[in-house]
């Protein structure tokens, strides 16, 4: 939450300046297509491994801010899908875009809580079929939604 503000506003006040070029938001969704779908295989592709935990909470907020400021992924995201996704729904309505924001955040940061929970109270959670499943249903979920975004990049390049 810390580290998504700046990201977010930057890529919104780049795209501000992209919206009116179509071509531009096509090329941008299949990327973020690629990117979904990519992820998504990955995530149906995961092994079981074992894991080992080594939690060190000092200093973790400090190395959580600087981890996520350098991780690509949600430049990547915002860029790609997270960006067009507000502008798409400030179109439609304020509230489409608050909803968004809202529902985004809700899962984003409640995901990460439960799965801090679990790890906390159950390590062996992580080395389940369970856990597995719920990762590869989701990579699954990816997929189809990267193959929505496919179809937004058709729309954007008036190809279909």
């Amino acid at each position: 939450m810390i580290t998504d503000l700046p990201i977010v506003l930057s890529i919104l006040f780049i795209l501000s300046y992209l919206t009116s070029y179509n071509f531009i938001i096509g090329i941008i969704a299949f990327f973020g297509a690629s990117y979904l779908i990519y992820s998504g295989i990955e995530s149906v592709k995961i092994k079981q491994k074992s894991a080992e935990f080594k939690l060190n909470k000092k200093a973790g907020l400090k190395r959580g801010i600087i981890v996520n400021f350098v991780n690509p992924h949600p430049y990547i995201f915002w860029l790609s899908i997270g960006g067009p996704i507000i502008f798409k729904s400030f179109s439609i309505h304020v509230w489409a875009t608050i909803l968004f924001i809202i529902g985004f955040y809700s899962f984003l940061v409640g995901s990460k809580v439960i799965v801090a929970l679990i790890i906390e109270n159950s390590k062996y959670f992580i080395n389940s079929n369970y856990y597995f499943l719920i990762i590869r249903i989701l990579g699954i979920a990816q997929i189809i939604f990267g193959l929505t975004f496919i179809k937004v990049g058709l729309n954007s390049l008036d190809i279909i």
